[in-house]
């Protein structure tokens, strides 16, 4: 299993201290831990193709929580079964590195890992699959803001079809907002499966008229949608899930990344608590 985000909860304080009970009884749910946060991938390497799944024209996602052959596991998977891996993690508060077991106060918390994720065609049940990509993720909490950026290195020559990156997961009541969106304005049920446009940049979530919560994209990198050739824009909402489309190619050939070579993307949640 991947390091990731895991349910959001909002803690009221008791006094003048951030509180450290997080009590069921009192805590309010922000939002859900459906599926993965951050992004898998459809990649796929372009020499020494040797794969299980080779044959796969289409591609299957790996990494994020999915697991060899495409399914996706919601627990700790086989080592078999694993299409990608955590090589490390890293926290600091206040520029400050800290270990495990740490507790103060601080105005910035950072985390930063690392993960190595294997090609659609190069996966096998052996659990020998060749990791071709690295990606060095970093979540600055700050107040009510999450700042997220990722750096993706190609470890040989690849090509990324399909690559999502901050991913939004809503249920219940909640409805969206498609931020910038012409084609289809104003609020609409969280479970409502819709396209987007070119203009969309971000989507907001309300319960009723309170404002919740925000995934935003910064234009920058893979944020400017470049590698976007579909026609449902650049945000979709599918099964009470939110895509921003950052690489989604119809057609081969696909993004091409040379091995050494990087592409990222920055972007930001916001939460609103009272």
């Amino acid at each position: 299993m991947l390091f990731d985000f895991m349910d959001w909860y909002e803690v009221p304080n008791e006094n003048t201290y951030v509180s450290t009970k997080n009590n069921p009884l009192n805590r309010r749910h922000i939002i859900g831990n459906v599926a993965d946060w951050m992004s898998p991938y459809k990649v796929f390497a372009v020499n020494d193709v040797d794969g299980d799944y080779a044959s796969d024209g289409e591609g299957l996602f790996t990494g994020g929580r999915y697991i060899l052959g495409g399914s996706m596991k919601d627990t700790e998977a086989p080592e078999n079964l694993k299409t990608a891996r955590t090589k490390s993690i890293s926290v600091s508060v206040d520029g400050v590195s800290v270990r495990e077991g740490f507790g103060a106060y601080g105005e910035k918390v950072s985390v930063e890992w690392v993960n190595t994720v294997q090609a659609s065609n190069t996966q096998k049940s052996d659990g020998t699959g060749r990791e071709v990509l690295e990606e060095h993720i970093a979540a600055q909490f700050e107040g009510k803001s999450v700042l997220v950026s990722n750096r993706i290195t190609a470890l040989e020559d690849v090509q990324i079809k399909t690559y999502y990156g901050m991913q939004s997961c809503f249920s219940g009541d909640t409805v969206l907002e498609y931020v910038g969106c012409k084609s289809n304005p104003g609020l609409h049920p969280c479970d409502q499966n819709l396209n987007t446009d070119e203009y969309t940049n971000g989507c907001k979530a309300f319960i009723g008229s309170s404002y919740l919560f925000e995934v935003k994209i910064n234009d920058e990198g893979l944020g400017n949608f470049e590698y976007n050739s579909s026609k449902a824009g650049n945000f979709i909402n599918r099964g009470s899930k939110v895509y921003p489309q950052l690489v989604q190619q119809q057609f081969a050939p696909f993004l091409a990344v040379k091995k050494g070579q990087f592409v990222e993307f920055s972007g930001k949640y916001f939460v609103d608590v009272m």
